[in-house]
């Protein structure tokens, strides 16, 4: 029997957190039509997630090459409950937060071999 779940999703969920939440900082921002100084308050998840982001990368790189359907599922049932997204919006930015995680990842192990 194939082993699943061996490493589970949590650093995935800090990884994503940080495209996510540059998603959401970036929406509510231009909500007015424009960016200026005064949506730098948006920028503060962002930035916040950049940290754990960064920590978690080793593990979270793990955990990709480990993701399940069901863990899949999980991580956009997070991202729903966790990020105002549209219903209909939220698997392809899901899914593209993931592939944006997954790609930081390979260029930071690229850089470090």
């Amino acid at each position: 029997m194939e082993e699943q779940n061996k490493y589970g999703i949590e650093n995935l969920k800090k990884l994503m957190h940080l495209p996510l939440s540059l998603h959401m900082a970036y929406e509510a921002a231009s909500a007015d039509g424009k960016i200026d100084i005064t949506d730098a308050g948006h920028l503060m998840t962002p930035v916040g997630a950049l940290v754990p982001a960064v920590m978690s990368a080793k593990e979270a790189e793990r955990e990709s090459r480990d993701l399940t359907d069901e863990e899949k599922q999980e991580l956009i049932d997070w991202a729903k409950a966790t990020y105002k997204i549209p219903n209909e919006k939220l698997e392809a930015k899901v899914e593209g937060a993931l592939a944006l995680a997954i790609q930081v990842l390979d260029f930071v192990h690229d850089v470090q071999a």
